[in-house]
C-alpha cells in the first residue's frame, strides 16, 4: 500500500443532460490522463472530482471550455484489490481517529487499486497509511 497526497480538480456546474461529456470532452482535448474520478449531483448542480496526470493542463483545458474549476488536497491510496482492502485501510485510520469526509475508488483490474480520501487530517492519513 502507497498513499501519497495529490490535488483533486472539482467541476462544479449546473446539472444537464451532457454535461459530464462536455466536461469530460474538454479533459480529453488536455491530453492528459485521468487516474481517477467521481460524480454526483446536488439538487440543480453537477460535481465532478478528478484526479489528473497534470492538474494545470486540465485546468486550463476545462476553462477554456467554459467550466469553472477548483482544486483540494487528497490522499491517493495506491493498493491491491482484495477483498478486505477497504476495511484495512478504514480501520488504520478510525483507530487513531481520522475521520473519512469521502473516498471513491477505481481498480486498474485484478490486482490494482486507486482510492481517493478526503480525511480530517491528511498528513497524519498518509503516514498512517504508509506504515
Amino acid at each position: 500500500m502507497k498513499a501519497y497526497k495529490a490535488k483533486e480538480i472539482i467541476v462544479k456546474t449546473r446539472d444537464k443532460i451532457g454535461v459530464a461529456a462536455d466536461v469530460f470532452d474538454a479533459v480529453a482535448h488536455s491530453t492528459v490522463n485521468v487516474k481517477a474520478t467521481a460524480g454526483y449531483t446536488i439538487g440543480k448542480d453537477a460535481l465532478i472530482m478528478l484526479v489528473t496526470e497534470n492538474n494545470t493542463k486540465v485546468k486550463k483545458s476545462l476553462t477554456k471550455a467554459g467550466f469553472s474549476c477548483d482544486d483540494r488536497d487528497v490522499v491517493v491510496v495506491e493498493t491491491r484489490n482484495k477483498p478486505g482492502e477497504m476495511k484495512e485501510i478504514t480501520q488504520r485510520l478510525t483507530d487513531k481517529g481520522v475521520s473519512i469526509d469521502f473516498h471513491y475508488a477505481t481498480t486498474t483490474g485484478v490486482r490494482s487499486a486507486t482510492i481517493v480520501l478526503l480525511t480530517s487530517d491528511n498528513n497524519k492519513a498518509r503516514r498512517l497509511l504508509n506504515k
